[in-house]
């Protein structure tokens, strides 16, 4: 009678242990392909969205995206308007190739493109630098393809567009906690008795006290958990199990779990180089000998190439930090044979300026012409002996000096040549 008692006691506190642990709550995660829901809502003019949603807003000068919270928006004649249903960050593109990255063969890939007016400019996804997708054209087009082969994906983007892109699956996040509870159990007047019920098959049990048995069990806000029984000594209990039923009862010492909250570990979005290359393409000109200088509007140096007569293209030049997320940019021309300084003028400038423009994470052509108040740049005179300019201060029209002559000595010898 006293063992079926204590199992009773012990089943009471287990259930009430149970319910006093913390319950862990789901993490919410966006995979690929989980984009959020963009809708045009036109260009200029005032509109109203319900709280829950956010104006995502195009401006010009430079070409950009931002947020506007709120549920009312009044744009300018030039600002295009979207509804959206979440924060989520916008990319720009203007006329360049966005490398996007490696995938897999059986890569899905999904994306979101915005401000993409219709005409004759078509976007497109290339891998390893052949098309292998059309987006369609519309302020806002999204969908998705998979690869049929592994290779280096890029976003050939034509015209002036954000853009959202995921590529393959993104794997959910597990959110692991540790419980600490401390479980006692007493029983008075009688000794402490703690059993454990592991029944290998299906048994039923029929308790029948003449009076009862009181069980009080007092949760704390540490986590352990006080239970108290009062026994009748007059208390029956009887245990019909079927047939192939065998219960077994192993004592369980107190045990002692440990709660260890999680920990988040902050994330801090690394800070990617720009890429630029210098090209006559658009404007059919051609360099001069000398060379051509990158600089933020402002005067900090990015890059330089220096080019010989009849190049066009400078090819990538990587790995260039930008002192903003986009800069605006200047090109500058200084010839091998001695001029001022000539700013070039480029083809491709950010909307609504004169000035070209970078920005991290971005490959981006800077198409560039000769001014058309060109000045006339010299040339070397075909019969003179080009010289160096020396620490001094001297340039060019100085008299050449002769390179010295080497003189023989003994393999003993330490002496310098004169």
């Amino acid at each position: 009678m006293k063992r079926v008692v204590a199992v009773l006691l012990f089943c009471s506190i287990l259930f009430l242990w149970v319910r006093a642990l913390p319950q862990a709550q789901p993490q919410a995660i966006t995979g690929a392909g989980n984009n959020p829901v963009f809708t045009y809502l036109g260009e200029g003019g005032s509109y109203s969205i319900p709280p829950s949603d956010s104006f995502l807003i195009k401006r010009l000068a430079p070409f950009r995206f931002e947020w506007e919270l709120g549920s009312t928006y009044s744009a300018a004649p030039d600002e295009r308007v979207w509804q959206v249903t979440t924060t989520e960050s916008v990319a720009i593109a203007n006329n360049t190739e966005i490398e996007v990255g490696e995938v897999s063969s059986g890569c899905t890939v999904s994306f979101i493109i915005l401000d993409d007016d219709i005409d004759e400019r078509i976007n497109t996804f290339k891998l390893d630098g052949t098309v292998i997708y059309t987006i369609p054209q519309g302020m806002v087009s999204s969908g998705q393809f998979t690869t049929d082969t592994a290779g280096q994906l890029t976003y050939h983007s034509v015209d002036s567009t954000g853009y959202i892109i995921d590529i393959c699956d993104t794997p959910e996040a597990t959110a692991t906690a540790t419980a600490t509870e401390t479980a006692v159990a007493t029983e008075t007047p009688t000794a402490t008795a703690t059993q454990t019920v592991m029944p290998t098959e299906t048994a039923t049990a029929t308790a029948t006290p003449e009076n009862f048995t009181t069980v009080t069990a007092t949760p704390t806000t540490e986590g352990t958990i006080t239970a108290t029984a009062t026994p009748n000594t007059h208390a029956t209990a009887t245990s019909t199990p079927l047939p192939t039923a065998t219960v077994k009862l192993i004592p369980l010492p107190n045990a002692t779990m440990t709660i260890s909250p999680p920990t988040p570990t902050p994330t801090k979005m690394p800070r990617l180089n720009a890429c630029l290359r210098i090209n006559f393409e658009i404007s059919g000109d051609y360099a001069h000998p000398g060379n051509f200088v990158v600089q933020e509007v402002g005067g900090r140096l990015l890059a330089s190439w220096h080019a010989d007569e009849g190049w066009q293209d400078s090819g990538w030049i990587r790995d260039i930090d930008i002192t903003h997320p986009s800069v605006f940019v200047e090109v500058y021309f200084v010839s091998d044979f001695g001029s001022d300084a000539i700013k070039m003028h480029i083809l491709n400038p950010a909307p609504g300026t004169e000035y070209g423009w970078l920005s991290r994470g971005v490959c981006h052509a800077l198409e560039v012409g000769w001014p058309e108040n060109m000045p006339e740049l010299p040339t070397p005179d075909p019969n003179s002996t080009p010289n160096p300019i020396f620490e001094d201060g001297g340039n060019n029209n100085w008299t050449p000096v002769p390179p010295p002559t080497a003189t023989p000595t003994p393999k003993s010898s330490s002496s310098l040549l004169s």
